[in-house]
């Protein structure tokens, strides 16, 4: 995941392309975090459900 930033980042900052390099950053993070989370054994919440909670009928 580190090669991502290392190629992407450059050329976004070269490029004066400051609010596509914060969303890059922020969503790196996040999928980061998620990634070391999963590897370490944390229980994750799936996605689906949420999206089942919030569009369900009830």
């Amino acid at each position: 995941m580190l090669f991502i930033v290392l190629l992407e980042a450059p050329r976004l900052v070269v490029a004066q392309m400051r609010k596509e390099l914060l969303v890059f950053l922020v969503l790196w993070s996040l999928a980061s975090f998620l990634a070391v989370a999963q590897f370490m054994g944390m229980e994750l919440p799936n996605p689906t459900d949420l999206i089942n909670n919030i569009f369900a009928a009830k």
